[in-house]
């Protein structure tokens, strides 16, 4: 999806490092995770804050994803309707994803494509992981191997891809599936976990 675009010109070659943190702008990150029913405790407890120098002068909040060669990759959403509502560090994303921890183990882990519906799934206890798009590449399948191996034990996997972009997660499940995880697959009412009424987000989550 073209919201979660990220830069691929060579402007992005060198190392990354994650954007300045404002706080003065604690205020505004708080109201805008309110405004669309997120949990700003569970954002910030996977590191979430929120930045005026990410990419540009907007007011936005950094969401770090997973470590590459480069460093750690980032996405910026913003806080206004200033455009592009994601930016992201130039380059090759070198398979990064987002994952969005509960506070508890979970036994769950579900598959998106933004970030704000991984965050939906931590605060149902969940494991949340944001592909950042509805076409993952190979790397990006490495990387979310690489988080799950990790897990203390192989949670089942629930793919949760935007409404109207179904296709590849069903491919993506294919593959995980051959690889020994329990998997399925379902659609948001809406256009997706992050746009649900908090019923239809319970109902997708089995809560």
């Amino acid at each position: 999806m073209a919201d979660y675009e990220y830069d691929p010109t060579p402007k992005g070659r060198g190392n990354v490092s994650l954007p300045f943190r404002d706080d003065s702008l604690v205020a505004a990150m708080k109201a805008y995770l309110a405004g669309r029913r997120l949990d700003y405790g569970v954002a910030t407890w996977n590191g979430w804050y929120p930045s005026s120098r990410a990419g540009d002068s907007y007011p936005r909040i950094v969401i770090p994803g997973t470590i590459t060669p480069r460093g750690p990759f980032w996405q910026a959403r913003c806080m206004t309707d200033g455009e592009p509502r994601y930016q992201s560090p130039g380059g090759e994303r070198n398979g990064a994803v987002i994952v969005i921890r509960p506070y508890r183990a979970p036994r769950v882990c579900v598959i998106t494509e933004g970030p704000m519906d991984a965050l939906v799934a931590a605060m149902y206890g969940h494991l949340g992981i944001a592909v950042m798009g509805n076409t993952p590449g190979q790397t990006t399948l490495e990387t979310i191997s690489g988080v799950l191996l990790a897990a203390p034990r192989p949670p089942e996997l629930l793919f949760l891809p935007d409404l109207d972009s179904p296709g590849s997660f069903v491919a993506m499940m294919g593959v995980f599936s051959a690889h020994g995880f329990r998997c399925r697959l379902v659609l948001p009412l809406s256009k997706d976990l992050a746009s649900c009424a908090d019923v239809e987000r319970a109902a997708l989550l089995h809560q």
